[in-house]
């Protein structure tokens, strides 16, 4: 299917070149350039941003510059009464004051049988990099029509989004890395194919947009190379062709009521919309051990008249995950009795003539050995012998294949009234999306029902959250393991739209020229619930360790309040400061003292446990970072400028 869909969107390209090619260009379309950009210098200070926990250094103060240069070129519209050609182009700068200015992407080294060992490399001067960049070409202008461009031809670098940005948002990279699906954090926009027009004067809109988020097959090394060794029933161990993760999205707007020039007449626009998303290559736990066939189906739809505005967004989640079965044996370097470092395998150990697995030791990679295993796998507690040394593979090295299927659901409305003849308006907003638990934490079937958007950019537009679906990074845990001494919080769902329930208010003045206003504020107060149950965390044993019982954490949350003041001391330039705090609810109080393990927390030492866990013991001990209920607070202080 993907394959197919590539082709037909090939030969519409084509067509269109072939077309534009084919059609004079009148001597009268001069190319126009143009140019402009923004310059942000910003300030920020948290503290309980993360964590909730006062008892550690939980807390971020930063200074930042951000620097957006764009240009455009436009063309034709002397001849055709409209832009035939148009050509953009973004390049930012954006670095923190005083640290490192770029790190580079992943990379990874071989070191004798093993290939693992990921590094980076920092620039250590301030990059410039490109943001955005595409060519839109009008369709009706390359047949000669001399009207209104009705239909247009956009490819390059540039920002797509359906609804209100939950399902298929903006920022490129942005989704949950334990689902399999394509993740990385970037500061740019996905590259795509977007074909968008209007037709009966407005009333009826499309667009049809196509993107690969991540090329798998753009270079022989990637399709030589034997990426897949580790899959059980793959006869050739190649990465092959045809392997890149797909986007396809359309989106219909149905515009009914007053054009969108008249903005005191009430205008309703429903609009249905469709995403699916193809990775037949996807990555659980080695490179390629998955493959991912995910569809949403949404509907939005908006209300506006000169004073009040209402929408909705309403989205599900189908589709499903095909886990392959996997050999998760691999070599490894350890450190040996004597200190020595050994290359040992992860999954298979020596038996050293014993039949009691305490007394098994991890394999040495050896000649022999290697060639066995390549040779034969060996399944789970298969003991086999090399050489006169006896071997045997350990219980979970084969990983079976299972399915996954995705089943999430999400639904949001705001609404805002701008009393008249004021600089005043009051907004309200409430949101559900459902959660679901990580489903490749067993290798058994399972349905996944938390809602999932890819490159997710949702935000309340209307009533603006800092903190819980902002960018403060205040942990949400999705899922929860007590098969440790310490209760384990996993897969978090930082500032995105799943499993969460939202309500909220609040009201604004709004800088008007009109009104020789120029200043501004607003504030407003949310609450926040879970919609997945957790169990809750009760103290332990004499050891001063926590772990689960059997109640049900409460769901609430907590709430949220923030503060924005805005100035506009001249045209084009504005000065915001902006505070947001949070009161976690019953729900961070239940699970306090529960251990956060996820990609940026390490073992922190000699913490008091009565400060985390709430015990009465002042002994010290060793332990991972825990999620508290402390306040959480943020101040922001930005300036803009224009040109």
């Amino acid at each position: 299917m993907i394959k197919k869909a590539t082709s037909l969107m090939a030969l519409l390209v084509f067509s269109t070149i072939s077309t534009m090619t084919d059609t004079p260009t009148p001597s009268t379309s001069k190319p126009k350039l143009s140019w402009g950009g923004s310059m942000t210098q910003s300030a920020s200070a948290s503290n309980n941003v993360a964590l909730l926990n006062k008892a550690l250094p939980d807390a971020t103060n930063w200074m930042r510059s951000t620097l957006d240069i764009s240009a455009t070129v436009t063309a034709g519209k002397e001849a055709f009464g409209h832009d035939a050609v148009k050509i953009f182009s973004t390049f930012r700068h954006r670095g923190f004051w005083g640290s490192d200015a770029m790190r580079s992407g992943d990379g990874k080294l071989k070191i004798g049988d093993i290939l693992g060992f990921e590094h980076t490399h920092t620039i250590q001067r301030p990059p410039l990099w490109m943001l955005e960049s595409w060519c839109d070409f009008s369709l009706d202008a390359a047949r000669g029509t001399h009207s209104e461009g009705l239909n247009h031809f956009k490819v390059g670098y540039f920002p797509f989004s359906l609804g209100t940005g939950a399902s298929l948002g903006e920022n490129y990279g942005a989704s949950k890395d334990f689902l399999g699906v394509f993740i990385r954090s970037n500061d740019y926009y996905m590259p795509g194919i977007l074909f968008y027009g209007s037709a009966f004067e407005d009333f009826f809109k499309y667009n049809v947009y196509l993107a690969r988020p991540e090329a798998k097959s753009a270079t022989t090394a990637q399709t030589l190379g034997m990426s897949k060794q580790h899959l059980t029933k793959t006869i050739l161990p190649f990465g092959g062709s045809f392997r890149d993760d797909t986007i396809l999205a359309s989106q219909l707007d149905f515009c009914f009521g007053a054009k969108n020039t008249d903005v005191k007449k009430t205008k309703f626009t429903l609009s249905p919309y469709a995403l699916a998303f193809f990775s037949p290559d996807s990555k659980i736990e080695i490179d390629s051990d998955a493959s991912v066939n995910f569809y949403t189906f949404g509907l939005s739809a908006n209300l506006g008249s000169e004073n009040f505005s209402v929408g909705f967004d309403v989205a599900t989640n189908y589709g499903k995950q095909l886990a392959k079965e996997v050999d998760r044996n691999a070599a490894n370097i350890t450190v040996d009795s004597l200190g020595n470092l050994v290359e040992t395998y992860s999954h298979v150990q020596a038996t050293n003539g014993s039949s009691d697995s305490s007394n098994y030791t991890e394999a040495r990679l050896t000649p022999d050995l290697k060639k066995e295993l390549g040779k034969n796998l060996h399944r789970d507690g298969q003991p086999f012998s090399v050489a006169g040394a006896g071997y045997i593979s350990k219980a979970d090295r084969i990983r079976s294949s299972y399915t996954n299927l995705y089943r999430g659901k999400m639904g949001v409305i705001e609404a805002e009234y701008k009393f008249k003849n004021s600089p005043y308006s009051i907004a309200a907003a409430a949101g559900l999306a459902t959660g679901g638990t990580n489903p490749n934490k067993t290798a058994d079937d399972a349905i996944y029902n938390g809602f999932l958007g890819i490159n997710e950019s949702f935000s309340i537009k209307k009533v603006p959250s800092v903190i819980i679906l902002g960018g403060a990074n205040v942990r949400r845990p999705l899922t929860v393991s007590d098969d440790q001494i310490t209760p384990k919080l996993k897969d978090f769902s930082n500032g995105s739209l799943t499993d969460i329930i939202f309500i909220g208010a609040g009201i604004k003045r709004t800088p008007n020229k009109d009104q020789n206003t120029t200043f501004g504020w607003g504030v407003n107060t949310l609450a926040f619930w879970k919609e997945l149950e957790n169990k809750k965390v009760v103290a332990g044993d004499k050891t001063n360790t926590v772990k689960f019982g059997t109640e049900s954490a409460s769901k609430f949350l907590g709430i949220e309040t923030n503060l924005a003041l805005s100035w506009s001391p001249i045209e084009n330039m504005s000065v915001i400061f902006g505070t947001g705090i949070f009161f976690p609810g019953q729900y961070y109080k239940d699970m306090k003292g529960a251990t956060v393990d996820d990609s940026t927390t390490k073992i922190l030492e000699a913490v008091d446990l009565d400060k985390v866990d709430n015990t009465s013991s002042s002994q010290k001990a060793k332990i991972a970072y825990a999620l508290g209920s402390d306040t959480c607070y943020i101040f922001s202080f930005d300036i803009k400028y224009k040109f």
